[in-house]
């Protein structure tokens, strides 16, 4: 019998639940689902790519995996278990395959993917100047998605917005990617506050009084699309014609970073200061 070892999850989200270790042998592996959500992609984009595979590489980076075996468990395996607990047919993809992914996703430019693959080489950095050094912990290292990126990779999987249309959470992801390369990642909660942090309500909320300020009609304008949170919550949230978009670039950039940005997120969580002052080039960000 394999039996694969399993962590226990640690919160609302599902993704901790899909690592797998073979216990005699230490071979390391993940389940569809996880191997997507570390992509920031949809299981059926993960299960088209392994039929790819079976002939031909969609890319450099899985090429070494044309016609060959990408599962941890084989067919042979007759009977497997999980944490002792007899389980039946389980995919788990090696881990050797599991990061060939993530590389293939991150050349494709999905933000998930680009940041499960900076915290693979982080782990597979720090592990190897601990193997030379002799240090020994007694936890394994974890792979940490933050809030923001379980954000992203739900919206990539299951939101579809017309053609037309566009939401602010979109906009707000270019943002996020300025502050990404000034060293700070959003939190759904503030370490030092203890305050939630949805800057995407907010903004929707203030362009919308902007516009109808300047006489837009946006009750009779706007419309919903769903938006799924990690925590389980699904909520209708607003989308706006295309033609409204270089407005709210212009009122965005103009007034909500130049005014807003330090009083929202600053105020709700102090450790962004530092990389918001980077992003508005200024010598100091302080409430």
């Amino acid at each position: 019998m394999v039996n694969l070892i399993k962590p226990e999850s640690q919160d609302d989200s599902n993704s901790s639940a899909e690592f797998y270790t073979v216990e005699e042998t230490g071979q390391s592996g993940m389940s569809q689902s996880g191997l997507a959500v570390l992509c920031g992609v949809t299981q059926p984009a993960i299960s088209s790519l392994e039929k790819t595979l079976i002939s031909r590489s969609p890319s450099k980076s899985l090429d070494p995996f044309v016609g060959k075996r990408l599962t941890l468990i084989s067919s042979e395996d007759s009977s497997v278990s999980v944490n002792g607990v007899p389980a039946g047919n389980l995919k788990i993809y090696t881990s050797a395959f599991c990061a060939a992914v993530v590389r293939h996703y991150d050349r494709t430019g999905s933000e998930v993917a680009q940041y499960s693959l900076d915290q693979f080489t982080e782990i597979g950095i720090n592990a190897w100047i601990q193997s030379l050094t002799g240090w020994k912990g007694e936890r394994p290292a974890q792979t940490y998605i933050p809030y923001w990126y379980k954000r992203l990779s739900l919206f990539t999987s299951k939101t579809r917005i017309p053609d037309g249309w566009w939401s602010a959470f979109e906009e707000l992801a270019k943002m996020m990617r300025e502050l990404e390369g000034y060293g700070y990642v959003l939190p759904d909660v503030s370490r030092t506050t203890g305050q939630k942090i949805t800057p995407d309500i907010s903004i929707g909320q203030l362009f919308c009084k902007h516009m109808r300020a300047n006489g837009y009609d946006v009750d009779g304008t706007v419309q919903k699309y769903t938006h799924y949170y990690p925590d389980g919550r699904v909520v209708d949230a607003n989308i706006y014609p295309d033609d409204w978009l270089k407005e709210f670039r212009t009122w965005f950039n103009t007034k909500w970073k130049r005014e807003r940005l330090i009083k929202y997120l600053g105020e709700r969580d102090p450790e962004a200061l530092p990389s918001i002052a980077k992003l508005l080039g200024l010598p100091s960000a302080d409430p």
